[in-house]
């Protein structure tokens, strides 16, 4: 089996999971690279992480040259194989796509659909195209299109950031917004400073309607595949998964199967569909393992082994069957969701299903390596 190399950023859960997936069934060495963020230690404290370095600069070409000078230290014999767990890493690879295929197996899907998925209205175009069921959309970057849609959609609406890379920018990931009032004092100011936002129709329902579904997609077009409900978001009603639970659908396997066939997708990566009135929504793509990837892998699909067998020419074509009823609670993520709808007593009723129900698995938190768990928690309380 090959060395692995992951980018990391915020999401420890997915970057945990990999690492500790893959280093469980075979004795290579992995090493996360955190770009622009400060996790470093939390993954040193694991025993599946070789080594976790910090990369920063305020470039990409900085970041590249720092990358390339702690790969050229490392003289690996071979080629190792390069995970991502953010938008911004998957874009950054890409960016200079020649030199990291020269020395990386990736993960990720070819730059056309990097740069359709990763960038909001271009994506939810491209999946109508091809045969996704998506809501009415618009990209916003003028007064006209503000008008447009205070006339013509139905409220409430959601509005979004364009890519993750523009959402620290605009101060929010996703906002519900009921009516057109609001929706011009909120969009206007951010469009006048030459922003980019964009608009959806609500889809009615609570989380409990919205699914997720994990992938990954050979070069040979097989497709392994596990799915399941966000039971709860946060922030709630279209947030991250803070909980959710594994759930096999034969209708969202198939409509994914055929769409991935169609984009010729390869690589890994996520969808999330909303289910309202007998359909499936398509809402956005991740080109990269989700952040709450764990459950896939304890719900019997384990994607990041199967990635690291295909890649490491040790490929076993076989069939896996998803355990349904697979929990996953990010607890943090879970704490805020309570607290904004101040839910307290089943916030209780979650910590206490975490630790006494052996099918629910915490994000960062393993029996036999506890210390990132608890190093993570020492950093938030600094």
């Amino acid at each position: 089996m090959k060395n692995v190399v992951i980018f990391a950023g915020s999401a420890l859960g997915s970057v945990l999971a990999i690492a500790q997936n893959i280093k469980e069934e075979s004795n290579i060495n992995s090493y996360v690279v955190c770009i622009n963020s400060k996790y470093a230690s939390v993954f040193n404290a694991s025993k599946y992480v070789t080594e976790s370095i910090n990369i920063s600069g305020g470039t990409d070409i900085e970041l590249f040259n720092k990358f390339n000078g702690w790969f050229s230290q490392k003289d690996f014999s071979t080629k190792p194989i390069l995970f991502f767990t953010t938008d911004t890493s998957c874009l950054f690879a890409d960016k200079y796509r020649v030199w990291f295929e020269n020395h990386f197996h990736l993960t990720i899907p070819s730059s056309p659909i990097l740069n359709t998925y990763n960038f909001k209205g271009v994506a939810e175009k491209d999946a109508e195209k091809n045969g996704l069921t998506v809501p009415k959309t618009q990209l916003i970057n003028s007064v006209e299109h503000v008008n447009k849609i205070a006339n013509s959609f139905n409220f409430p609406v959601i509005i979004k950031p364009t890519s993750s890379q523009t959402k620290k920018s605009i101060g929010f990931k996703i906002e519900i917004i009921k009516n057109a009032e609001r929706f011009k004092s909120i969009v206007l100011p951010i469009i006048r400073e030459d922003k980019a936002l964009l608009c959806q129709e609500y889809i009615p329902g609570n989380d409990k309607k919205v699914h997720y579904y994990i992938f990954y997609r050979d070069a040979r077009g097989n497709v392994f595949d596990t799915m399941g409900i966000k039971t709860l978001q946060s922030p709630p009603n279209g947030g991250i998964m803070a909980k959710g639970i594994s759930k096999y659908n034969a209708e969202i396997a198939q409509m994914s199967r055929n769409f991935l066939a169609k984009i010729d997708y390869a690589g890994i990566g996520g969808i999330e569909y909303k289910e309202y009135n007998g359909q499936y929504y398509f809402i956005e793509m991740s080109t990269r393992p989700e952040g709450f990837f764990l459950i896939g892998e304890k719900a019997g699909v384990p994607v990041t082994k199967i990635v690291s067998k295909t890649l490491s020419e040790n490929v076993e074509y076989k069939v896996y069957q998803q355990k349904d009823r697979i929990k996953y609670i990010d607890l943090l993520s879970t704490l805020a969701a309570r607290r904004s709808s101040k839910k307290y007593f089943s916030l209780f009723v979650d910590y206490f299903d975490a630790v006494f129900n052996p099918k629910t698995y915490i994000n960062t938190f393993k029996l036999n390596d506890m210390m990132p768990f608890f190093t993570h928690i020492k950093i938030l309380l600094k």
